[in-house]
């Protein structure tokens, strides 16, 4: 883990230059064992179809093409020639989905030890959203079958200037994350009425201490 947390704050500094793009073709892939969740009530990918990204690897090297990833089974995946679901034979750093829309930012996942991290803020400080998805099971009263519903599953940590993951639940354990600058982050806290809620107001509060 910390090797690559060492090696996430190196990419963040060093920006998409460090990268060389190549076209991923089929032999670069490797057939995905079909993962069929039979009456599924929601949707076990991160997106509802295929989008494009940019997806970094280890190796240096760097891909732009249509993406998605299973957030049950952790698993990015592209499409092979027959439509079939092909996983990255290169391990992957990042993938960061492009969005065509003016005025809509692009979506940037870390991929660290199996499991996807949403950015949501970058600089001395980063807020990464771990992101993911479980099956929700349940059996009504004397029915026959148990209904199996997706349910979005999220997590908030800080990595910290000694490239260290701390998980963050609620306010107290925020600014207890952020020591050096308790007081001026409880003053902006309450000025700007931060409620810990949303993806928006942690951003706000990240950005604010990079200024500091």
């Amino acid at each position: 883990m910390k090797n690559i947390l060492a090696l996430l704050a190196f990419l963040t500094l060093s920006g998409p230059s460090l990268f060389a793009q190549y076209t991923l073709k089929e032999t670069n892939g490797r057939p995905i064992a079909e993962v069929k969740y039979e009456n599924l009530i929601g949707d076990a990918n991160l997106h509802p179809q295929m989008k494009n990204a940019r997806v970094r690897f280890k190796n240096g090297k760097n891909a732009v093409m249509p993406v998605n990833i299973d957030l049950i089974s952790k698993t990015a995946f592209f499409s092979g020639e027959k439509n079939e679901k092909l996983g990255f034979v290169d391990q992957v750093i990042s993938i960061e989905f492009l969005d065509s829309l003016p005025g809509q930012p692009s979506i940037k996942l870390y991929h660290i030890d199996g499991d996807y991290f949403h950015v949501l803020a970058e600089g001395k400080i980063s807020l990464y959203k771990k992101v993911w998805k479980d099956i929700w099971q349940e059996r009504e009263y004397n029915a026959a079958s148990v209904s199996k519903t997706v349910v979005d599953k999220s997590a908030y940590f800080i990595l910290n200037p000694t490239n260290t993951l701390v998980p963050v639940k609620n306010n107290k354990s925020f600014i207890t994350a952020l020591p050096d600058q308790k007081q001026k982050l409880e003053q902006y806290v309450k000025t700007e009425k931060i409620n810990f809620k949303t993806d928006a107001d942690l951003k706000k509060v990240i950005d604010y201490y990079n200024t500091l």
